[in-house]
């Protein structure tokens, strides 16, 4: 046993001091390999020789949260070698949506006038935020809590391009958080569970608070669909299912939210009962926090 301890340095290294099977849990946030901000360390995404690592001292049916970009090539990347490193992916990845995120986009506009040799036209001064980055046009110039200037195209190639930019760079509001799993050992997830206590998650732990007592009823009916599941013969709706109503609240989704990000301000109303749209919905965090913060509805 390691408890209590921290190993500094590269985990394809220093895991190589912990025993195989004996890890409960691993959760990390490792580099995306795009290179954000041209900083060195995010040039590569995790070795293979490192996750085979983190296969290694897992214990049989546990399970790894790693982040992930939700950009397409390096996510994709991403999963391949988690299931090259033995790892099994076929899970729902869960989504952390927040409102801070910046877009890491070019100014076609700025980039032809540059190209030109010429300079824009400053039409006004921007602050930047005290607190976060601000991403100046074509330059990537950062600025924290200064000044920069908001310009107008000069050539008119560059007027042809004003309010474009470069490829698809819109401003980021979720990461991929991907949930893996090293493989059972047992014929099943029953009977990993019975040897190892693995190859389970405690989701009841996670349960989303209900907005108010006044909502919750001791029975809720659900209305039916003829012809069985969803996606099965005609979507009409008959009669309904009645079952007891879990007092602990609503099942965990596969969303986190922060910074109060779908926020709206808006008041809806369903047949379930009123809830307030975008005051964390889906539950602040969705449910995986403290419950510190109460979500609204009955589903």
């Amino acid at each position: 046993m390691m408890d209590n301890k921290i190993l500094y340095g590269d985990c394809a290294d220093t895991l190589k001091s912990i025993a195989d099977n004996t890890v409960d849990l691993i959760v990390t946030d490792p580099p995306y390999g795009y290179s954000f901000m041209h900083l060195d360390w995010d040039k590569a995404l995790p070795s293979l020789e490192s996750l085979k690592e983190c296969l290694r001292v897992l214990k049989p049916g546990a399970f790894a949260f790693i982040m992930a970009s939700p950009r397409q090539d390096v996510l994709a990347r991403m999963i391949c070698r988690l299931q090259d490193a033995g790892f099994e992916t076929g899970y729902t990845s869960i989504y952390w949506a927040y409102a801070t995120g910046f877009p890491k986009a070019n100014s076609t506009s700025m980039l032809v006038d540059k190209r030109a040799g010429v300079e824009r036209d400053v039409i006004g001064v921007a602050k930047a935020n005290k607190n976060k980055n601000m991403i100046n046009g074509a330059n990537h110039n950062k600025t924290i809590g200064g000044e920069y200037n908001i310009t107008a195209p000069t050539t008119e190639e560059a007027k042809k391009f004003a309010g474009a930019y470069n490829g698809f760079n819109p401003k980021p509001a979720v990461e991929i958080i991907l949930v893996c799993m090293k493989p059972l050992t047992e014929a099943t997830y029953i009977d990993q569970a019975l040897k190892n206590g693995k190859g389970v998650t405690w989701l009841k732990d996670c349960k989303i608070p209900y907005a108010s007592d006044d909502i919750v009823a001791d029975y809720h009916n659900v209305p039916n669909m003829k012809n069985g599941n969803y996606g099965q013969g005609k979507h009409e709706y008959c009669d309904t299912i009645t079952y007891p109503v879990d007092q602990n609240g609503r099942f965990p989704a596969n969303l986190l939210v922060s910074d109060d990000a779908l926020n709206d301000g808006h008041k809806s109303v369903s047949k379930e009962g009123i809830r307030i749209s975008g005051e964390s919905a889906l539950g602040q965090n969705a449910g995986w926090n403290d419950h510190k913060n109460k979500a609204y509805g009955t589903l």
